[in-house]
């Protein structure tokens, strides 16, 4: 195949350059944050978070939850609390 056959790239400023992040534990959500801050005025980033999970569990408070004194809700915060949707990024994947 000749170099003038092959196809050419796709121009970069007609699709959104996609940023995967994977996860949904601490160290993920701070790249969200800094990603987010970032890009924050740059439409030609997407970010798309993917995560089984749709919470990020506090565990080092389980043991006061066992114990009766702080309840289950504490200690569990929503992924989604965290995203910054636009109308463009309005899904979080988990699957």
């Amino acid at each position: 195949m000749s170099r003038d056959s092959a196809e050419k790239p796709a121009n970069p400023s007609s699709s959104p350059t996609n940023v995967v992040i994977l996860g949904s534990r601490f160290a993920v959500i701070e790249v969200l944050k800094k990603l987010q801050k970032g890009f924050d005025t740059n439409s030609s980033i997407e970010i798309n978070l993917i995560s089984g999970d749709n919470f990020i569990l506090f565990t080092p408070m389980l043991p006061e939850v066992a114990s009766g004194m702080i309840e289950t809700r504490n200690t569990v915060t929503p992924v989604r609390s965290f995203c910054k949707i636009l109308p463009r990024q309005n899904r979080i994947n988990t699957s």
